[in-house]
Protein backbone atom coordinates (compact mmCIF):
# COMPACT_ATOMS: atom_id res chain seq x y z
CA UNK A 1 0.00 0.00 0.00
CA UNK A 2 0.98 3.22 -0.85
CA UNK A 3 2.12 5.12 2.02
CA UNK A 4 1.23 8.61 0.82
CA UNK A 5 -1.97 7.52 1.07
CA UNK A 6 -1.96 6.81 4.84
CA UNK A 7 0.52 10.83 4.95
CA UNK A 8 -2.29 12.13 2.94
CA UNK A 9 -5.21 10.86 5.79
CA UNK A 10 -3.10 11.79 8.70
CA UNK A 11 -3.27 15.25 6.98
CA UNK A 12 -6.22 15.21 7.09
CA UNK A 13 -7.09 14.01 10.81
CA UNK A 14 -8.46 17.43 11.41
CA UNK A 15 -10.62 17.68 8.25
CA UNK A 16 -12.06 14.14 8.71
CA UNK A 17 -13.02 15.37 12.31
CA UNK A 18 -14.43 18.65 11.52
CA UNK A 19 -16.33 17.20 8.26
CA UNK A 20 -17.87 14.68 10.68
CA UNK A 21 -18.97 16.97 13.32
CA UNK A 22 -20.26 19.84 10.82
CA UNK A 23 -22.36 16.97 9.04
CA UNK A 24 -23.62 15.36 11.84
CA UNK A 25 -25.75 19.14 12.97
CA UNK A 26 -27.58 18.81 10.38
CA UNK A 27 -27.93 14.58 9.74
CA UNK A 28 -31.14 13.85 11.92
CA UNK A 29 -28.20 12.45 13.98
CA UNK A 30 -30.45 13.56 17.12
CA UNK A 31 -28.34 12.09 20.09
CA UNK A 32 -25.43 13.25 18.53
CA UNK A 33 -27.23 17.04 17.63
CA UNK A 34 -27.87 17.25 21.31
CA UNK A 35 -24.24 16.02 22.70
CA UNK A 36 -22.34 18.23 23.98
CA UNK A 37 -19.78 19.60 21.64
CA UNK A 38 -16.57 18.67 24.17
CA UNK A 39 -17.55 15.18 24.46
CA UNK A 40 -18.58 14.96 20.62
CA UNK A 41 -15.23 16.44 19.76
CA UNK A 42 -13.92 13.61 22.11
CA UNK A 43 -15.49 11.05 20.85
CA UNK A 44 -14.79 11.76 16.74
CA UNK A 45 -11.15 12.66 17.17
CA UNK A 46 -10.74 9.36 18.61
CA UNK A 47 -13.15 7.49 15.89
CA UNK A 48 -10.71 9.16 13.70
CA UNK A 49 -7.40 8.08 14.97
CA UNK A 50 -8.89 4.33 15.26
CA UNK A 51 -9.59 4.74 11.77
CA UNK A 52 -6.26 6.09 10.84
CA UNK A 53 -4.66 3.46 12.61
CA UNK A 54 -6.15 0.65 11.21
CA UNK A 55 -5.46 1.96 7.60
CA UNK A 56 -2.12 0.87 8.65
CA UNK A 57 -2.81 -2.28 7.61
CA UNK A 58 -4.49 -2.96 11.08
CA UNK A 59 -8.11 -3.07 10.48
CA UNK A 60 -9.18 -5.12 13.29
CA UNK A 61 -8.01 -2.06 15.31
CA UNK A 62 -10.96 0.00 14.13
CA UNK A 63 -13.45 -3.22 14.09
CA UNK A 64 -12.49 -3.45 17.48
CA UNK A 65 -13.06 0.01 18.92
CA UNK A 66 -16.84 0.00 16.69
CA UNK A 67 -17.89 -2.81 18.69
CA UNK A 68 -17.32 -1.16 21.89
CA UNK A 69 -18.45 2.13 21.09
CA UNK A 70 -21.58 0.27 20.16
CA UNK A 71 -21.76 -1.25 23.53
CA UNK A 72 -21.55 2.02 25.28
CA UNK A 73 -23.84 3.58 22.83
CA UNK A 74 -26.55 1.22 23.11
CA UNK A 75 -27.35 2.09 26.51
CA UNK A 76 -27.04 6.01 25.85
CA UNK A 77 -30.14 5.19 23.42
CA UNK A 78 -27.92 6.12 20.71
CA UNK A 79 -29.19 4.36 17.40
CA UNK A 80 -27.81 2.09 14.75
CA UNK A 81 -28.48 4.53 11.56
CA UNK A 82 -26.36 7.18 13.92
CA UNK A 83 -23.29 5.63 14.40
CA UNK A 84 -24.01 4.49 10.67
CA UNK A 85 -24.29 8.02 9.68
CA UNK A 86 -20.58 8.84 11.02
CA UNK A 87 -18.85 6.00 9.52
CA UNK A 88 -20.70 7.28 5.80
CA UNK A 89 -19.21 10.60 6.74
CA UNK A 90 -15.74 9.36 7.17
CA UNK A 91 -15.77 7.09 4.19
CA UNK A 92 -16.96 9.67 2.12
CA UNK A 93 -14.83 12.52 3.13
CA UNK A 94 -11.64 9.63 3.06
CA UNK A 95 -12.61 8.94 -0.60
CA UNK A 96 -12.82 12.56 -1.48
CA UNK A 97 -9.27 12.92 0.52
CA UNK A 98 -7.91 10.14 -1.83
CA UNK A 99 -9.36 11.19 -4.93
CA UNK A 100 -8.26 14.73 -4.70
CA UNK A 101 -4.86 14.22 -3.70
CA UNK A 102 -3.35 10.47 -5.08
CA UNK A 103 -2.91 9.78 -8.68
CA UNK A 104 -5.38 7.99 -10.21
CA UNK A 105 -3.14 4.59 -10.73
CA UNK A 106 -3.51 4.69 -7.04
CA UNK A 107 -7.18 5.19 -5.81
CA UNK A 108 -8.46 1.82 -6.77
CA UNK A 109 -6.37 0.19 -4.45
CA UNK A 110 -6.53 2.89 -1.32
CA UNK A 111 -10.56 3.53 -1.61
CA UNK A 112 -10.40 -0.65 -1.49
CA UNK A 113 -9.26 -0.21 1.97
CA UNK A 114 -11.17 2.38 3.66
CA UNK A 115 -14.21 0.89 2.02
CA UNK A 116 -13.57 -3.14 3.34
CA UNK A 117 -12.20 -1.36 6.80
CA UNK A 118 -15.18 0.69 7.43
CA UNK A 119 -17.76 -2.18 5.49
CA UNK A 120 -16.31 -4.75 8.61
CA UNK A 121 -17.05 -2.18 11.17
CA UNK A 122 -20.11 -1.63 9.75
CA UNK A 123 -20.65 -5.61 10.11
CA UNK A 124 -20.00 -5.50 13.25
CA UNK A 125 -21.61 -2.75 14.47
CA UNK A 126 -24.73 -4.16 13.11
CA UNK A 127 -24.21 -7.80 14.90
CA UNK A 128 -23.68 -5.87 17.89
CA UNK A 129 -27.29 -4.11 18.23
CA UNK A 130 -28.71 -7.25 16.45
CA UNK A 131 -27.42 -9.00 19.99
CA UNK A 132 -28.69 -6.84 22.18
CA UNK A 133 -32.06 -6.59 20.57
CA UNK A 134 -32.60 -10.04 20.56
CA UNK A 135 -31.44 -10.00 24.41
CA UNK A 136 -34.11 -7.75 24.77
CA UNK A 137 -36.71 -9.42 23.07
CA UNK A 138 -36.19 -12.29 25.48
CA UNK A 139 -36.30 -10.12 28.41
CA UNK A 140 -39.53 -9.26 26.81
CA UNK A 141 -41.37 -12.14 26.26
CA UNK A 142 -40.17 -13.11 29.53
CA UNK A 143 -41.75 -10.31 31.08
CA UNK A 144 -45.15 -10.51 29.30
CA UNK A 145 -45.20 -14.35 30.67
CA UNK A 146 -44.95 -13.16 34.47
CA UNK A 147 -47.45 -10.76 33.06
CA UNK A 148 -49.79 -12.84 31.94
CA UNK A 149 -49.39 -15.02 34.88
CA UNK A 150 -50.04 -12.54 37.52
CA UNK A 151 -53.08 -11.39 35.37
CA UNK A 152 -54.69 -15.16 35.74
CA UNK A 153 -55.24 -13.53 39.34
CA UNK A 154 -55.35 -16.09 42.32
CA UNK A 155 -57.61 -18.49 43.67
CA UNK A 156 -60.33 -16.62 45.19
CA UNK A 157 -61.10 -19.22 48.07
CA UNK A 158 -64.07 -20.49 49.41
CA UNK A 159 -66.95 -18.49 49.42
CA UNK A 160 -67.83 -16.55 52.29
CA UNK A 161 -71.22 -18.60 52.62
CA UNK A 162 -70.27 -21.35 53.05
CA UNK A 163 -67.59 -21.00 55.64
CA UNK A 164 -69.90 -18.67 57.37
CA UNK A 165 -73.81 -19.84 56.98
CA UNK A 166 -76.41 -17.11 56.75
CA UNK A 167 -77.34 -15.92 60.57
CA UNK A 168 -81.52 -16.58 60.28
Amino acid sequence: MSRNFIEVLLQNQAVLSETIIARLKTSGAVHYQNMDGGVLQRRVDILVDCFLKSMKNRPGVFINYLKKIAEERIPEGIFLHEIQTVLQILEEKSWQLVVENMPQMDQVRCLSQITGTIGAAKDQLAHVYLQHLEKAEMNAAFLKGRLDEMAKGTDSGPVVEEVFPPVS
